[in-house]
């Protein structure tokens, strides 16, 4: 793993507030899995999806902005066609770290939404998944090492990371 992703990764997880945009009540989905092992980890995080119901005890948000917080870090797990939108929310609610949900697929990518953060000097992980991370279970696991042989999250790939402090 480069120096570079690895600062992107120990940034996003000194995060107090975390968003995860694309939250679903679906047990199996990519939105909830996030929210329920950063929630486990003790992290403060906040459900977002405008088409989502309440969750048994939390709210789901329908925007970044409607959280009423400062939010820290956002996680997508959505379609790629609204990353761009939700990049954007989140730079103008200061939110300064991005991860873009990312594995075998292009997941949540957007190259456009990736051009916004570097233009705006936001940190930007676009791939992988913060469950590689937190005491992965073992398909994470798996994954991380799979993605760590290919070079997926080495200095061949540093052009997937913006970091903030190297904009200032």
């Amino acid at each position: 793993m480069s120096p570079e992703f690895k600062a992107a990764v120990d940034q996003f997880f000194k995060s107090q507030r975390i968003a995860v945009s694309g939250y679903s009540d679906k047990e199996d989905s990519v939105g909830r899995l996030i929210y329920d092992k950063l929630k486990s980890e003790g992290f403060s995080v906040y459900a977002v999806n405008p088409k989502q119901p309440d969750i048994e005890e939390d709210w789901c948000y329908d925007c970044l902005n409607s959280i009423g917080l400062k939010i820290d870090a956002v996680v997508i797990c959505t379609s790629p066609k609204n990353t761009l939108e939700i990049v954007k929310e989140a730079h103008q609610s200061g939110v300064q770290i991005i991860w873009m949900h990312r594995s075998i697929d292009n997941g949540s990518y957007s190259k456009e939404a990736e051009k916004y953060c570097h233009k705006h000097g936001m940190t930007c992980i676009s791939f992988g998944c913060p469950m590689m991370f937190l005491e992965p279970d073992f398909g994470h696991k798996c994954l991380k090492w799979f993605f760590n042989i290919k070079g997926e999250f080495g200095d061949d790939h540093v052009d997937r990371i913006a970091v903030a402090s190297e904009q200032n």
